[in-house]
């Protein structure tokens, strides 16, 4: 048997809270994939970011927000 490496990234298929949604003072957001994601693949693949002070997503001065994985 040869064993390939699973090259096809996964995907985001839900999230929550909704899109669109006010968060308030949530204190738990979450993300759901397509296929099952393990904590050492996803420490420096998976991030969340606020957006900065110029109101754009995707400038240098974004928020990188830090995560905990209870993937389990």
């Amino acid at each position: 048997m040869t064993l390939t490496p699973d090259t096809t990234p996964a995907q985001v298929v839900r999230v929550a809270p909704s899109r669109g949604a006010i968060l308030g003072s949530m204190g738990t957001i979450a993300a759901f994939f397509n296929e099952p994601m393990y904590p050492s693949s996803t420490t420096s693949s998976v991030s969340l970011k606020e957006i900065g002070p110029d109101g754009l997503f995707g400038t240098a001065d974004d928020i990188n927000i830090p995560l905990l994985t209870p993937l389990a």
